[in-house]
């Protein structure tokens, strides 16, 4: 478990771990090099590969599962008698009742006797969870219930939005925009992006630590996957800090193509953004 959710009891030390998933034989991930910020024109750029699917799991929040659980979903009615019964009386620290208030669009991605995790797809636009304009919003709710031994029962363990993302195995995956302050045009071969850790970051070795994972050319599409290498175990106090610039070479022209983070489950269209005036 690798990214944080913002999570109703507010912000919080977060702390980066080194998860080792083994990715598909077929995908290679190659380092790339970024912008320093602050250049006008990087002329390090990332490394492209081309294969098969990313990855047969999936990440939401802290959460990593296999695919299968969002194609083949267990609900909650499908769980036996005595899980049904322990997210039904499931309490905060007050006492009060947490128990989904619609079992039916809960999707169950682990369940065993210490936690059960659920996820549901956002129901409700008015939460703009992005630390960058321009990346993809959070698409899903996530709910967590742990067994307190000490107190004879399920409690409330955390709550939040998340985004539905490929596993990118030793990789974290970063929020992703097009730079608007270097927005491509049809003739560019390269891709200027800002890219951001959101679970801690903004070091000065941040640029070293964003890989391309993979970049796919069609003719309609760039379809592209970085993933940041997350920082050493331990707590890391992580006050605001900006995104990092980084740059991704074409093998061809952009033309009339759309920019696609592919990360996500959901690919995403990335949208030009104007550029921020400094009041």
């Amino acid at each position: 478990m690798r990214m944080t959710t913002e999570s109703r009891s507010g912000l919080r030390v977060r702390h980066a771990m080194l998860v080792s998933i083994v990715l598909l034989a077929s995908t290679v991930l190659l380092a790339g090099c970024a912008s320093v910020p602050g250049d006008s024109a990087p002329t390090n750029v990332g490394s492209k590969t081309r294969g098969a699917a990313i990855s047969d799991s999936y990440l939401c929040g802290d959460h990593q599962f296999p695919a299968a659980a969002i194609e083949e979903p267990t609900r909650i009615a499908d769980l036996d008698a005595a899980a049904r019964a322990a997210i039904a009386g499931a309490t905060d620290d007050i006492g009060k009742s947490v128990a989904p208030d619609d079992p039916k669009g809960w999707i169950v991605v682990s369940e065993d006797a210490e936690q059960i995790s659920l996820i549901r797809p956002k129901r409700d636009q008015d939460s703009v969870n992005v630390f960058i304009p321009g990346a993809a919003e959070s698409d899903y709710e996530e709910l967590t219930l742990i067994y307190v031994a000490s107190e004879g029962g399920w409690k409330f363990a955390s709550n939040g939005r998340c985004r539905l993302s490929f596993d990118l195995g030793e990789l974290q995956v970063p929020e992703l925009s097009l730079d608007p302050e270097h927005a491509p045009d049809a003739d560019a071969r390269e891709l200027r992006f800002l890219v951001l850790d959101p679970t801690c970051g903004g070091d000065t070795d941040m640029p070293q630590r964003i890989e391309v994972v993979r970049v796919d050319e069609t003719s309609t599409e760039v379809r592209v996957v970085l993933g940041v290498r997350p920082l050493p175990p331990g707590a890391y106090h992580c006050p605001g800090f900006p995104p990092t610039p980084y740059a991704v070479a074409l093998r061809e022209p952009l033309g009339e193509r759309t920019v696609v983070d592919a990360s996500r489950v959901d690919p995403y269209r990335l949208p030009l953004m104007e550029p921020q005036v400094e009041s």
